[in-house]
């Protein structure tokens, strides 16, 4: 991934549109501080095949934009309900989720 300033990018689009379509990752900086990427449309999915697609989302983590699951639910998962959340002094998100993860819930 290359960092560049709006200003490098604005100067020199052709150049870095052709990187991008080669494959290659840009992010771009507003005084030092990132403010996008830019990153290569997974060519050969249409916009209605790319919604869900599991096609997609392979392709995408061979190109290593997303990470799949390596792991899966099991029906246990969603007959448990919603996590409850104690009401005091001491409750709080992280908490609950971490009493919640330990339970195995």
């Amino acid at each position: 991934m290359k960092n560049i300033n709006i200003a490098e990018f604005r100067n020199h689009m052709r150049y870095y549109l052709e990187y991008i379509n080669r494959g290659g990752y840009l992010r771009l900086l507003d005084h030092r501080s990132p403010v996008a990427d830019i990153i290569p449309v997974v060519k050969g999915i249409g916009k209605d095949e790319a919604q869900g697609s599991s096609a997609y989302l392979k392709k995408a983590a061979v190109q290593n934009r997303v990470k799949l699951p390596t792991d899966t639910f099991t029906e246990d998962f969603f007959l448990n309900g919603p996590i409850k959340i104690s009401k005091g002094k001491s409750s709080g998100v992280l908490k609950q989720l971490l009493e919640d993860r330990y339970l195995n819930r």
